[in-house]
């Protein structure tokens, strides 16, 4: 997550045992980190464990950021920030095949809140490194694309969306693994709907 008080926040990274003792933290900015801006508006928002480290994903100067993290000490690997759009943001991330896939946001018009942007919901291809290969824009779908998961070869995305009533619903999204839309569902009642987490 976050610690300070926004706009000026350092990404916090925790790990602790089975018995819940403190192994190691860190608190990563853009003078940690080494990457570009002024140091403020750093998020933390979701983080994934691979094979040999932890992958973050957040933002760094309000610039999507994805973070890999050394398992024993918690030191940086690599620091990698997409410039997708605005004030851009990763949510979460997921292993697929030799790539990873990030969603999030781009173009956010609130760009103080941590739970809902206002943005335009994003898709990210990177490669193991963190670098990007290519983008997506979701905007057609969602206005924040928080979770994702993949299934059979296939990307289940989910998030919020705008509904004709200019209401927020709970909206979830199949892609295939180029990105192209199998099916969308969206779900909430005659009020704002929030979906913060999924699981398959």
């Amino acid at each position: 997550g976050e610690t300070g008080y926004l706009p000026s926040t350092r990404i916090l990274a925790v790990k602790i045992d089975a018995d819940g003792r403190l192994v190691w933290k860190r608190e990563l900015s853009n003078r940690d980190t080494g990457a570009s801006g002024h140091g403020t508006y750093n998020l933390g928002n979701s983080v994934l464990e691979t094979d040999d480290g932890y992958l973050i994903a957040g933002a760094i100067n309000r610039n999507s950021a994805l973070i890999k993290l050394d398992k024993g000490t918690g030191q940086p690997v690599f620091v990698r920030t997409h410039s997708n759009g605005g004030y851009d943001a990763y949510e979460h991330l997921a292993v697929h095949g030799e790539l990873i896939v990030a969603v999030g946001y781009t173009n956010a018009e609130d760009r103080n809140n941590t739970f809902f942007a206002e943005g335009r919901g994003y898709m990210a291809f990177l490669d193991s490194a963190g670098a990007k290969n290519s983008g997506k824009s979701l905007q057609d779908f969602m206005a924040q694309a928080y979770r994702i998961a993949v299934h059979d070869d296939a990307l289940i995305i989910s998030g919020l969306a705008w509904s004709e009533d200019d209401e927020l619903d709970f909206t979830v999204l199949k892609l295939d693994s180029r990105g192209e839309r199998i099916w969308k569902r969206s779900y909430g009642g005659s009020r704002d709907d929030h979906c913060f987490g999924m699981d398959l």
